[in-house]
């Protein structure tokens, strides 16, 4: 996959903008790898000004009011880790970008296999019906502002296919998807 904006075979793709910093190889393969199941917390840090790099640098703008909402985890991975690698990442993007961050809009609420074992069909069927909107979140559906929807690593695009169209169920129009690798 090329670095800037891709496109996926979905045609009920939620997302009026997908947008991926990197491809997910060297260096970078290495430093998500480490994130994630290394447990290495400061490795958010680099990620994270790796992605604010290459938005700062190109040509894709967004709106003052952006809101960042990282792709949630199941709350027993959460917990087993210590952390979520997409919210500690997600929340120093937003910060640096001086965009509003709502970690808490999602739930993923039904434990699932991991994504990296499956093929591109077994990704839909084992995250179908995992996410769910938090009415109790403090951003509420209807807003205008660009909502992005933030993963580590994408492939099929499965994860935040099936994220992205809960938030539109949910009412939220105007959905994009970042990601910091694909």
């Amino acid at each position: 996959m090329q670095k800037g904006e891709w496109s996926v075979s979905y045609k009920a793709f939620p997302f009026s903008r997908r947008v991926v910093a990197t491809r997910y190889r060297g260096v970078v393969r290495k430093l998500v790898l480490d994130f994630k199941y290394g447990y290495s917390r400061a490795i958010a840090q680099d990620l994270s000004r790796v992605m604010c790099d290459f938005l700062l640098s190109s040509k894709i703008t967004y709106p003052k009011g952006t809101v960042l909402v990282p792709v949630p985890m199941y709350w027993h991975k959460e917990n087993t880790r210590g952390f979520n690698q997409v919210a500690e990442m997600g929340k120093l993007v937003a910060q640096k970008m001086n965009w509003d961050y709502y970690p808490d809009l999602l739930i993923k609420d039904k434990p699932t296999a991991s994504q990296a074992k499956l093929d591109k069909s077994a990704r839909l069927r084992n995250l179908s019906g995992s996410f769910r909107y938090n009415p109790g979140s403090r951003i509420k559906c209807g807003m205008t502002a660009p909502l992005v929807l933030f993963d580590d690593v994408v492939t099929t695009g499965t994860t935040l296919k099936e994220a992205g169209m809960v938030l539109r169920q949910a009412g939220f129009k105007n959905l994009q998807a970042l990601a910091l690798s694909g």
